[in-house]
């Protein structure tokens, strides 16, 4: 900014006096801008630490859910292979049709059963990932604005 004293109106401040008022008026001006960024970037801080605080959890809870899941299918094919090895044994011992088809009625009855309560037991499980996968989001969706 170009001075002239001599040229300068009845009243007006000195040049040198104009600039530090400018100056103060710039810096107090940048410093609420810088404010500002500051609190924004505060802001986003404490959303992003919330979003990965509900990732965790949630990874937490699709891990433990996954390990529920991989018992439940391992006691089953346990259970599965014990019942076909007894079927086999039961139908070696057997000396007549008539009884070879009773066993493998038995058979067929009990695992359709042993099956259908496999397939309830499991979609629960399921039903429990999918729920306690979203139970972080939930939460801070239900959270005020003011709490984000």
């Amino acid at each position: 900014m170009h001075c002239n004293i001599a040229n300068r109106p009845a009243g007006r401040l000195s040049c040198a006096s104009i600039s530090r008022k400018q100056l103060s008026r710039d810096y107090e001006r940048d410093l609420s801008g810088v404010n500002i960024v500051l609190k924004n970037f505060d802001d986003f801080q404490k959303l992003n630490k919330t979003n990965i605080d509900a990732m965790t959890k949630m990874f937490g809870e699709v891990t433990r859910n996954a390990q529920a899941i991989t018992t439940e299918m391992t006691e089953f094919s346990k259970r599965s292979y014990d019942n076909s090895s007894k079927l086999m044994e039961r139908l070696l011992g057997v000396r007549s049709i008539d009884k070879a088809i009773e066993v493998q009625t038995e058979f067929a009855k009990s695992s359709f059963d042993d099956y259908t309560a496999q397939i309830s037991k499991l979609g629960e499980l399921y039903t429990d990932l999918a729920k306690s996968s979203f139970k972080p989001f939930e939460m801070m969706a239900s959270k005020p604005a003011s709490e984000k």
